[in-house]
This record gives structure tokens, sequence and C-alpha cells, in this order.
């Protein structure tokens, strides 16, 4: 079996903002799409509206219902992440976990750089970092460069945490990758692309609400 991308849910994860802003905001926008113009559809390709109410109910309906999948799924990644997790006699919290491995997998990361991954702020990382440095996990060197900015490594004890994990990790994937094993590449890139273009809406819907918010930033 070739090895697993990253950590267990990584996709998801890195995408909370979009999930916690975008999802349920995005149900709301399809709905009122449908609702507000009496039983009608927007079709992009064509710029224009189609009615029709036993194809746009049907369309609806599924539509509502990959919504709804998608936050059970949502629901219960954010209730793993929550839990504490026993890889093989060392209990960590999924936060701690995914530092570890980041620091692992990316030798002399800094916090900063951490905190852009994550998407966390700076302050909650810098938090994490010291719990783990408590634990005599992680280790910090100062930076050639930059005497205010710091290199994590992992310490020999964090090394081994770190083989733990991995190896925690490659059974829920294995596990993940077999349940999936009746369906087909074609449905997997069928999938794919709902969900690009369901990442772009909600995309679209974060940036909104941070210009609504004036939180609102040029990329």
């Amino acid at each position: 079996m070739n090895s697993w991308p990253g950590s267990q849910y990584r996709f998801y994860r890195m995408n909370k903002a979009f999930r916690e802003e975008g999802i349920r905001k995005g149900r709301n926008t399809g709905r009122a799409i449908l609702t507000n113009t009496g039983i009608s559809t927007y079709n992009k390709g064509t710029n224009r509206e189609e009615s029709g109410a036993m194809g746009v109910d049907k369309r609806y309906e599924l539509f509502c219902e990959l919504l709804k999948t998608m936050d059970e799924g949502v629901d219960a990644i954010d209730e793993y992440d929550s839990l504490l997790h026993d890889y093989h006699g060392t209990v960590l919290y999924q936060a701690e976990s995914q530092i570890i491995k980041a620091v692992g997998d990316q030798p002399g990361i800094t916090a900063s750089e951490l905190s852009r991954e994550f998407h966390k702020t700076n302050s909650a990382c810098s938090q994490l970092i010291r719990k783990l440095k408590k634990k005599e996990w992680i280790r910090q060197e100062r930076n050639e460069k930059n005497n205010r900015e710091y290199n994590l490594y992992l310490t020999d004890e964090g090394k081994v945490i770190y083989k733990k994990h991995e190896d925690f990790e490659n059974v829920c994937y294995e596990r993940t990758y077999h349940m999936l094993d009746e369906i087909s590449e074609e449905e997997m890139r069928t999938y794919i692309r709902i969900q690009n273009q369901l990442n772009r809406a909600f995309k679209l819907d974060v940036e909104e609400s941070r210009q609504l918010s004036g939180n609102g930033r040029a990329d």
C-alpha cells in the first residue's frame, strides 16, 4: 500500500474556515435561490433560469441531501478532533498530534509557518508548542538569520511519538480506503469534481462574509 497523504482527514481540517463560515451559509443561499424565485434554478452555464417543479424539486432535494451528508461528516470529524487519542500508550489531543506530525515532516519549521499551515492564530500555536516543549517532545533552536524566530525539531521521544501517530493513522486510512472498495474510480472523480465546485462556492461565501464584517483581505 502506498503511503497516505498527510494526516487523517487533513483536507477537511485545513478547510475548517470554509466549513464553519461557508457550508451552512451555502445551504441557505441555495434554498433562497430556489424559493425566492418561485420554483426555479439558475443555470450558470447558460446564464438563464430554468423552471419546472418536478425536475427542480428533485434536484433541490438532492442538493440538500448532499449538504446534509457533508454536514454529518464535518460534525464527525470535528468530534474526532475534539477527543483524546491513544497512540499505542501515548495520549494526545488531535491539535497536539498535528503539530508533532508537521514538525516531524518539516524539521526546522517555525511557529509562524505552523500558524499559516493550520489556519491558527500565532498565540494558539505558541501555546501548543509550549505544551509539547514541556513534555520534552519538541525542542527549539534560534534561527541564525532571525534572532526573534525559532526553528522547531522533534526530540528523540518526540520522534517515537511521531512514529506511533503515523502507524495509528495508517490504520485509519487503510480502513477508510477499503470502505470505498465498491466505489468506482469514475465515481471518485465525479465526487472530486463536485467537491471542487462546492469549495469554490464556500470560498466565495467566506470572502463575502469577511468583507461584510470588515475583515476582507487582499490575496
